[in-house]
């Protein structure tokens, strides 16, 4: 009994140290090893404290919208050639790489004169061959320069006034002009204002080779108008019109073996025509190509009446 007495006493003794051990190792364990064996759900990673930038971007500072956002500094080179070159508002497709252009072509037209004075007329209503070739120069902003002649001449039937005699008359006319324009754009309407120098001659020639002349150089002012009716992409059409006015100071001659002036003058000569024009962009250039008609009458004291009436195409391209 002693010895069994013995053996209980030796064995309280050693449970209570191992249970010691145990709680010491237990309390040693990190935080997520106590939580497993306790089946606790995990909440951390780790035991050690860790900075939240390293899980999470951090928050953008606030701040408050501007009322009116800046413009942007870069511009469109198409935009901007748009809005300052005038012959790209109706949709010339070009770089316009300094904003200015030129254009060049010519007019052709089957004209009719028309002549009376105080001695003869021009009896029948025969058509000749006229032409108008022309080149512009244009700026940024719409100032230029144009010239351009006007070319006539037809082999003609006359009438004397007194006797009714027939006879053979030959009618010639240059013009020259000298203009300064500038240009004015209204939405889809285009306006052209300018004045010039002008200098014109019409020649007479009769059967036995005698002639009258009239001749004189002077000012004009002019303003002529273009509409776009319909615009695509790749063309446009619209219509065309202007008028002229022009005060020379003119002298007419009578040419013949001895001749002599007739007298001096102040001629006036006024225009007018209407039509239509159509566009077309190429890659380089633009192609132009109008339909008109023209009226041109020359009014003097020597003079009595002279007129042509025109119906001319023009041909002619913008670059």
């Amino acid at each position: 009994m002693r010895v069994l007495f013995m053996l209980l006493v030796v064995a309280g003794t050693c449970v209570p140290s191992d249970s010691n051990a145990a709680t010491a190792d237990y309390a040693a364990l990190p935080m997520t090893a106590q939580q497993r064996v306790l089946g606790v759900p995990l909440e951390h990673k780790s035991d050690t404290a860790v900075e939240p930038a390293m899980y999470a971007a951090p928050e953008p500072e606030m701040t408050s919208a501007p009322e009116q956002l800046a413009p942007p500094t870069a511009s469109d080179p198409l935009v901007d050639a748009a809005l300052t070159c005038p012959a790209n508002v109706t949709g010339i497709d070009s770089d316009c790489a300094n904003c200015w252009h030129w254009s060049a072509g010519v007019d052709l037209g089957a004209t009719e004169a028309m002549f009376s004075s105080g001695a003869f007329a021009i009896s029948d209503d025969e058509t000749g061959f006229s032409a108008r070739p022309y080149i512009i120069w244009e700026g940024a902003k719409g100032n230029g320069i144009r010239v351009q002649g006007w070319i006539f001449g037809v082999d003609s039937e006359a009438m004397f006034a007194t006797t009714h005699e027939r006879f053979e008359l030959e009618l010639a006319t240059t013009i020259v002009d000298v203009d300064l324009f500038r240009r004015l754009q209204l939405q889809a309407t285009s306006i052209l204002v300018g004045a010039g120098a002008r200098g014109a001659k019409t020649k007479l020639t009769f059967p036995n080779n005698a002639s009258e002349r009239w001749s004189g150089a002077g000012l004009s002012t002019f303003a002529e108008f273009y509409h776009a009716d319909h615009v695509t992409p790749v063309s446009e059409w619209g219509w065309i019109g202007g008028a002229r006015l022009s005060f020379l100071d003119s002298d007419a001659t009578f040419l013949n073996d001895n001749p002599y002036p007739q007298a001096d003058h102040i001629l006036t000569i006024g225009e007018g025509y209407l039509g239509c024009q159509y566009r077309r962009h190429l890659v380089a250039s633009d192609f132009v190509f109008q339909t008109r008609f023209e009226r041109q009458v020359w009014m003097s004291n020597i003079t009595t009446d002279l007129a042509f009436d025109t119906t001319s195409v023009r041909v002619g391209f913008e670059w």
